[in-house]
């Protein structure tokens, strides 16, 4: 009975309402792997972007999973996936394109024939086209990845007019943009540089009028990664079909 009134009996239920209190803590908060469709998307230290330009946190060096998908879901709603498909690299019309972003070109013309005969790559292509029933400023999403590597290639993104404030964003966050003016069209396109990766945003109009954005990211050493694997295994299996016939014969 004395025990249960002494110092060591209150000590030691205050000792241990402190290791419950810290347990359901540590239970409620401590837990920071929830997929909320608040969070942005979780990668891991192998696949998280080393700074580049990004969208939803998936930048030049992140790696694509079905987690990354899932969660890219939760933010822009349902998607379309696709391997084996077409790299479309272009920005408005190809003179313009030649003219002012003549790298760019030079890719582009390396991932499609001359001809225009259809050349498909070995990629991961995912498609958002409900993205404003989840309340965000794109109505079209389209996101490149390679199948070998699986990091980003190309991103397309378009927007209403809610991409001036996504303009004003990237402005705080990359700094000044080189600016080109079209008389003709009385379009707009703004550009950023960060090594030999572009960020690209051209300004224009819908048919009706009303002001349209189309956001471009293209991750360079990633599709010239893409492009020189795509060589080597062309060259590999052209080497198999020789031996195959070498030995019919």
């Amino acid at each position: 009975m004395r025990f249960f009134q002494s110092r060591k009996f209150y000590f030691f239920i205050g000792a241990i309402l402190l290791v419950v209190v810290t347990a359901i803590g540590f239970f409620l908060f401590g837990n920071n792997d929830s997929d909320g469709t608040d969070q942005p998307v979780k990668q891991t230290s192998e696949s998280r972007p080393s700074g580049g330009f990004t969208f939803f946190d998936i930048g030049p060096t992140s790696i694509f999973s079905g987690k990354i998908r899932e969660v890219l879901e939760k933010q822009l709603g349902p998607s379309v996936l696709e391997t084996n498909g077409l790299i479309d690299l272009t920005i408005k019309y190809r003179s313009f394109f030649e003219r002012n972003f003549p790298d760019l070109f030079r890719l582009h013309m390396r991932l499609n024939d001359e001809t225009g005969a259809r050349v498909e790559h070995n990629i991961i292509k995912l498609t958002f086209r409900y993205a404003q029933r989840k309340n965000t400023p794109f109505f079209y999403v389209e996101l490149i990845f390679s199948n070998f590597s699986k990091k980003p290639l190309f991103f397309r993104i378009k927007s209403k007019k809610e991409g001036a404030i996504i303009v004003d964003k990237f402005k705080k966050k990359y700094g000044k943009s080189m600016r080109i003016d079209q008389a003709d069209t009385e379009d707009t396109t703004l550009y950023w540089k960060d090594n030999k990766d572009y960020l690209v945003v051209n300004m224009t109009k819908d048919r009706f009028g009303a002001p349209e954005f189309h956001i471009m990211i293209y991750y360079v050493e990633n599709i010239e990664e893409l492009i020189s694997t795509e060589e080597k295994e062309k060259s590999r299996q052209q080497e198999v079909r020789k031996k195959a016939g070498q030995i019919a014969f």
